[in-house]
This record gives structure tokens, sequence and C-alpha cells, in this order.
């Protein structure tokens, strides 16, 4: 039973407290008198109904029922605002992760953008050397770029 159900629960029953209250009690007997026991003008069977009832009220003259009901109130409201407050950091927690994934991912596809854009840099770089253009200083550069851009996500790959 959640804290709520139980929390409401005990708010009206003390709260019960604070009007009259009746209890009603009922009786049905039925007897059949034997022949060897019965007396003249007496009917064999007898049906007796009872009904009673009681109403109690107790004056709050200390307001000691008030106070309780007030009480009670006070922890269901304290149950209430509980739950809302779990639901509400339950869906804290999932937006943030929903936009830490849309960082990764952006992160992730900036970083597939930046490989491609250095392999391009380091096959240019080759190019020139080839043809005689660049040198071999430039060519090395462009290769330790382009394995510095590789090396988080090699080192990604293989923890993960």
């Amino acid at each position: 039973m959640s804290n709520i159900a139980i929390a409401t629960a005990q708010y009206n029953l003390v709260n019960s407290y604070r009007f009259p209250q009746i209890n009603l009690q009922g009786s049905v007997n039925r007897t059949k008198t034997s022949k060897q026991l019965k007396q003249p003008n007496q009917p064999k069977i007898s049906n007796n109904f009872g009904l009673g009832s009681v109403l109690n009220y107790e004056i709050d003259l200390w307001g000691l029922a008030a106070n309780a009901s007030e009480s009670a109130r006070r922890t269901l409201l304290a149950s209430e605002y509980s739950k809302e407050a779990v639901r509400l950091t339950v869906i804290s927690n999932v937006t943030i992760s929903y936009f830490n994934i849309l960082a990764l991912d952006k992160q992730i596809y900036l970083t597939k953008r930046l490989i491609e854009t250095q392999t391009e840099i380091y096959k240019l770089t080759q190019k020139l050397y080839d043809l005689g253009v660049g040198d071999l200083i430039s060519v090395s550069e462009a290769a330790s770029e382009l394995a510095l851009t590789n090396s988080p996500i090699i080192s990604q790959s293989k923890s993960g």
C-alpha cells in the first residue's frame, strides 16, 4: 500500500472522531417451546426482535481531535509532496540524460567530420609530396594530426 493511501486512511480515521458517532445494534431470537413445557395461551413458536442505538459526541474543548486531524492532514500533504518530488526528480533525470545523449551524438558527429577532414588533409599533403611540391615534414605533421584525432576514438572503442 502506498504512503499516500496509508496517510489518506489515517486522515479519514482521525478526522471521523470530530463527528457524532452512531452505533446500531439489532437482535433476533426465535424460540420453540416443547409440548411438555408449553403453558396455556402460550404460542408454540415465539419471535423476539430488538433494535438499539447509541449516539456519542465528544465536545472538543481542548482541540485534541482538531489537532490530531490537522496533524494527519499535514502528514497526508507531506506524502503527496514527497510523491511529487520523486516524480519531478525522475523527469529531471530523464531530461538530463536525453540532453547528454544529444550532446554525445553531436560530439561523435563532429569528431567523425574532423577525422574525415584530417584524412583529406593527409591525403592532399601526401599527394603534394609525391608530386615533389611538398615536404616530408608536412606529411608527418598531417599524419600526426590524424593520429591525434583518432586516438580518443580508438581508446574509447577499446575500453567500451
